[in-house]
């Protein structure tokens, strides 16, 4: 009984979490629109540089707040610093040197290596660029929107610009992907009529010929070549180099190819 309601707590405290996330994401607003809105209600003005500000999204504050209340939430969720010019204006700055593009390290979670060649984008936009040899990427600050991160190697990962606007570029761990192949089982080797053995002695049939890519027809001679270590220097079906030794003479006996150290036999 116990155990029972420990599982409904627990996939009722994930709903739970998952929905609040939803909820977040849903009420995320960028901070020029959120600007935009206080300065109409309040009848006030805010100046910024627009790389100070375009890369925040956030929770709008309460429109029933006064305009102090609402400046503190700001300053609380970007770190950005309010001035009052004179009545009715305000400049934003940020007060730390971040005079820098958004920029990070890609990190292999297991080995701490870099890793190359991975996509990093924004959404909606067509702004992209790909990791260096050490893992290393920048992107321009020209939206508040987020950062997908992929890699055919690796879980994708998506952050939001601000995690990437501060002093030092940061490090960012990726997990690698392990992907469980399926069974291959092949029924012929190169076309039908060859099998290869478990002793790695190959045989052919020729009556039981398929044929082979680019071939009008079965041929004995074209499909002699196409077994590994077996080539004909001067193209010719009575002298044959198997793994670079000596020519070997070919005997037509019938119907079966059975190779020996010194020769291969037609039976």
């Amino acid at each position: 009984m116990l155990k029972n309601k420990t599982i409904y707590f627990l996939l009722f405290f994930t709903l739970s979490f998952s929905f609040c996330i939803a909820q977040k994401e849903e009420g995320v607003l960028p901070l020029k629109n959120i600007l935009t809105q206080i300065s109409e209600q309040h009848k006030v003005k805010f100046s910024y540089l627009e790389d100070e500000v375009v890369v925040y999204a956030i929770i709008p504050p309460e429109k029933n707040w006064t305009l102090q209340e609402k400046i503190t939430d700001l300053k609380k969720k970007t770190n950005l610093q309010f001035k009052v010019i004179s009545e009715g204006y305000y400049t934003i700055y940020n007060n730390k040197n971040q005079d820098k593009p958004l920029c990070g390290y890609l990190i292999d979670n297991d080995t701490g290596f870099g890793i190359e060649n991975a996509l990093v984008s924004i959404e909606k936009s067509n702004v992209t660029t790909f990791t260096n040899a050490d893992g290393y990427f920048e992107l321009p600050k020209v939206s508040s929107n987020r950062i997908v991160i992929k890699h055919q190697s690796y879980e994708p990962k998506t952050i939001y610009p601000e995690e990437l606007y501060i002093t030092t570029c940061p490090k960012l761990n990726l997990k690698s992907v392990t992907t469980n192949l399926t069974e291959v089982v092949a029924n012929q080797y190169l076309s039908s009529g060859i099998s290869k053995e478990n002793d790695g002695t190959i045989t052919i049939k020729p009556k039981k010929f398929g044929l082979l890519p680019g071939l009008t027809e079965p041929d004995v001679f074209e499909t002699l070549k196409e077994i590994p270590g077996i080539v004909s220097v001067n193209e010719t079906v009575s002298n044959i180099n198997v793994r670079g030794g000596h020519m070997i003479k070919i005997y037509f006996c019938g119907m079966v190819f059975v190779y020996f150290k010194r020769a291969i036999f037609l039976v």
